[in-house]
């Protein structure tokens, strides 16, 4: 792995301290959000920072754990190959978000692979603090806990999208779960936004089709699109979440 700062990587800094990591820059990650300054110190004493450069893998499926990550900046896919070889993506990894705790948990080896779509920056938490931590500080376990449940929320609501029949729904659907919503206005953010190939390999889709629906909602004023999000506004009442279906 690179030790070089990937280029663009503008949340180094915030991190990096002359005599190690800055405690109160984990803060933006959930998991720490709000923890007192001690553990917060305790914590960025044995956290490393690990940068990755795109397209380089970071984990491979059935490895030795290797800790905890926390996605500073960049973008991952955690993805499988199946008996038959072909590339299954499992999902996304935006900043803010965190894998490898199930390696932790179960002491076991790592369940996926996970590959960077863009010069990445990471916090690695080493497996032996990580179990001290999740197993030994009831607000982090607390924390965790609903870390746990909140996954177990998104993977149904991907098996949902899955399920629909109609290109529209499912694509619409994956989008909406990715979102964050902005209050008070009725629309949500998805930024990043993954690449077409990534959304087509969660949605089911061929990446023609992706293009397609995208450029065609915002044609309609359904979303608007920048480089790298996009902005959806959130349809209301008891109708379908997704817009008028599209023939695929």
């Amino acid at each position: 792995m690179s030790q070089k700062m990937p280029a663009g990587s503008r949340l180094w800094h915030n991190f990096r301290m002359s005599n190690g990591i800055e405690p109160r820059a984990l803060a933006r990650f959930p998991l720490w959000n709000g923890l007192p300054n001690d553990l917060l110190q305790r914590i960025a004493d044995v956290c490393q920072i690990v940068t990755v450069n795109s397209g380089q893998t970071l984990i491979n499926t059935n490895s030795p754990s290797r800790g905890v990550f926390f996605l500073a900046s960049g973008l991952l896919r955690i993805w499988r190959l199946t008996e038959t070889g072909q590339e299954v993506l499992l999902g996304l990894v935006l900043p803010g978000g965190m894998f490898g705790e199930r390696s932790i948990i179960d002491d076991a080896p790592h369940s996926a692979n996970v590959t960077s779509l863009e010069n990445s920056v990471l916090l690695r938490l080493p497996p032996e603090e990580a179990a001290q931590l999740f197993f030994h500080e009831p607000q982090i376990a607390h924390r965790l806990m609903r870390h746990l449940s909140a996954l177990i929320s998104a993977s149904n609501a991907q098996r949902e999208a899955l399920t629909r029949s109609d290109a529209t729904g499912r694509l619409w659907l994956i989008l909406r779960n990715l979102a964050k919503p902005e209050p008070g206005n009725g629309l949500a953010r998805v930024e990043p936004l993954p690449t077409q190939g990534a959304l087509a390999q969660m949605s089911g889709l061929a990446r023609e089709t992706v293009s397609r629906l995208i450029n065609t909602w915002v044609k309609e004023g359904r979303i608007e699109r920048g480089q790298n999000w996009v902005v959806l506004r959130i349809q209301q009442g008891p109708k379908s979440s997704a817009p008028d279906a599209i023939a695929d």
